[in-house]
């Protein structure tokens, strides 16, 4: 617009060069922002209409931040069609955050357990060291009191006593690890990536007008998500390398497009 009214106001020269530069800007096509409606949300997931439009509104700006224009709306009707499709990947999605979550709160009480166990082997040393040192004073004296004497044959029981149970302790807590860390293994296998249809969470053709989630985890890894399916639509191809959002695979989350991803938008826009 500013551009038009600068050649208006000048001569009849500068006219051309205005309105042949429109024409250019005109041939990218990510000048104006691509419309997307939300088609179906399945009832499965709990996730309410707004809430999945939200989502996708937070996916935008993982592009259009870093390339500093609207390039997606929102907009009933409109000519991206969405769904949020729930089957049996979403299924192994909650199992992999139930067992997230599961560790999470085992790893918590395991650490509460070892500072109990840590906490209770420095006040036994310190009674034993105590013990100890009872016992060479009277050896240092040739021998105890018989009143001595029992007060240290007493002590030596409570103290083997402790230690029976401290060592018990001990075994119980090395049990949970085993345990934990059989659980983690389990929990490793279930989110190996795998070959099947269970492994897409998404789907999107590259310049396509159909974008399909089949996974939600309720984190952040969701907007990556999006905005990789996103990516598709916009004709993007995947772009190697961990850092980028068009990676083939998801493995990290990644919350703006990198220097690659957006070179690769920048050639989808120019060509057209």
């Amino acid at each position: 617009m500013l551009a038009v009214a600068g050649g208006l106001a000048g001569s009849a020269v500068s006219v051309a060069p205005a309105a042949s530069r429109i024409v250019a800007l005109r041939s990218d096509r990510c000048l104006t922002p691509l419309s997307y409606d939300v088609v179906r949300v399945d009832p499965g997931f709990r996730v309410t209409r707004a809430a999945f439009v939200a989502l996708l509104q937070r996916s935008e700006r993982i592009w259009e931040t870093p390339f500093g224009s609207d390039l997606l709306r929102y907009e009933p009707g409109g000519a991206v069609k969405v769904s949020l499709v729930y089957d049996q990947r979403q299924v192994h999605e909650a199992e992999l955050a139930a067992a997230d979550a599961a560790l999470a709160r085992d790893r918590a009480v395991l650490a509460r357990e070892k500072a109990d166990l840590a906490r209770r082997h420095k006040l036994l040393d310190a009674r034993r060291a105590k013990l100890t040192a009872r016992i060479a004073y009277w050896d240092a004296r040739g021998g105890a009191t018989q009143a001595a004497y029992a007060g240290l044959k007493a002590e030596q029981g409570a103290v083997n006593a402790l230690v029976e149970d401290f060592n018990a302790r001990t075994s119980a807590f090395n049990g949970r690890v085993a345990a934990f860390n059989a659980d983690v293994a389990a929990r490793n296998t279930l989110a190996q990536p795998r070959t099947s249809d269970d492994e897409v969470l998404g789907s999107a053709e590259v310049g396509g007008r159909v974008l399909s989630i089949f996974v939600l985890s309720g984190t952040a890894k969701d907007e990556s998500l999006v905005a990789h399916e996103f990516g598709h639509i916009f004709g993007i191809e995947h772009v190697a390398g961990a850092g980028n959002v068009m990676n083939a695979v998801r493995v990290q989350t990644l919350l703006r497009a990198s220097a690659a991803d957006l070179a690769a938008l920048r050639a989808a826009c120019a060509a057209g």
